[in-house]
């Protein structure tokens, strides 16, 4: 079992760890604190960056065409996927399957470990525009938008009011930690993943 590049940031006596999709993560919070800006690790999953002329064609075969750079959408058989540049795509998979069983010739595809750091509430942009000299407000829920926050090349995406942080494994801890500590500003709190308000995660086991 694959363990969150973000475990270390989740003491075992403050949080239930679990298994989601193959990974091992932090769950819920064992004190049962909440409050209204939260961040929380959904690193769970599986992205591919998928290569060459074959790509465009394939995501056409899955019901998906004429992406624009940097646009971001939910995947019609699950998952989501952005298109980085001219042949290049950035696939997710809501489960650990890699791939479908049939890819185009001209496909290369690449498995790609990444944090998927998520932060809602009212304070969540405050957060970010912390660590980040883009305006947050540019971030839309179809978009893909590369920055540098805390010092380190990142992508931030929406999930209607959830903002994500994606970056390399290499990056999360420094990148969580800064946020953590941002957080803390606003009295916010980290949470684990069964604790995201008013969002379902199926397929858990604690």
């Amino acid at each position: 079992m694959r363990r969150s590049p973000l475990l270390d940031c989740f003491a075992e006596g403050e949080f239930v760890l679990g298994e989601v999709a193959g990974m091992m993560l932090a769950l819920q919070r064992r004190d049962d604190r909440k409050a209204a800006t939260w961040m929380a690790d959904q690193s769970h999953g599986a992205h591919c960056l998928w290569v060459g002329e074959g790509a465009a064609r394939q995501l056409a075969a899955e019901g998906l065409e004429s992406l624009r750079l940097f646009q971001r959408v939910a995947h019609p058989l699950g998952g989501w996927v952005v298109r980085l540049g001219a042949m290049r795509y950035l696939r997710a998979f809501t489960a650990p399957t890699v791939s479908p069983g049939a890819l185009q010739a001209d496909l290369l595809n690449l498995p790609l470990d990444s944090v998927d750091i998520a932060l809602g509430g009212p304070e969540a942009t405050k957060v970010l525009s912390e660590f980040c000299a883009t305006q947050i407000e540019r971030v839309t829920p179809d978009g893909w938008c590369p920055v540098t926050l805390a010092g380190h090349e990142v992508a931030l995406w929406r999930e209607g009011e959830i903002f994500h942080v994606v970056c390399a494994p290499a990056d999360g801890l420094s990148v969580f930690r800064s946020l953590a500590a941002g957080l803390r500003d606003v009295d916010g709190v980290v949470i684990g993943l069964h604790d995201i308000p008013d969002r379902l995660q199926p397929g858990v086991q604690a």
